[in-house]
């Protein structure tokens, strides 16, 4: 296991295949490990009964380990601002976070104060945060 972390960051039960792909190359070339934390409003019982968001956090982590890499996954529910700044607190510092989260962060300023959770804690961060750009899809040869 290395020292260094990366914290991925998905959102509401969702596993983009692209943006957990990415975090695996991004991880190789830093040689560091993954976090991987999975955000949602639901309460924890709501998670826990959850069975096939259980089912698909074991299979990523297991695709990342079976890529050599170490990875751990984490559930953290209520308030996603809180959660993330605790999940924060508790843990190595990070060399990187890869968002793999519901709002495109990267696309310009906040238009209004409460736009979106990440918004308010974006100065507590202190590494980078990598949006990985999913390409579309064209019908073009």
């Amino acid at each position: 296991m290395t020292a260094k972390w990366m914290l991925l960051v998905l959102e509401d039960g969702l596993f983009p295949d692209e943006i957990i792909y990415y975090a695996i190359k991004l991880a190789k070339r830093m040689d560091c490990s993954i976090s991987i934390l999975m955000l949602s409003v639901n309460t924890s019982d709501e998670i826990k009964r959850d069975a096939s968001i259980q089912t698909i956090m074991k299979n990523t982590i297991d695709m990342i380990l079976g890529e050599g890499i170490h990875a751990e996954g984490n559930f953290a529910h209520g308030d996603k601002a809180s959660a993330f700044l605790k999940h924060l607190a508790l843990n190595p510092p990070l060399s990187a976070i890869v968002w793999g989260g519901n709002e495109d962060i990267g696309k310009g300023p906040i238009k209004k104060k409460g736009d979106y959770w990440f918004a308010k804690v974006k100065s507590s961060v202190q590494c980078p945060v990598v949006r990985p750009e999913i390409k579309a899809k064209t019908g073009n040869p």
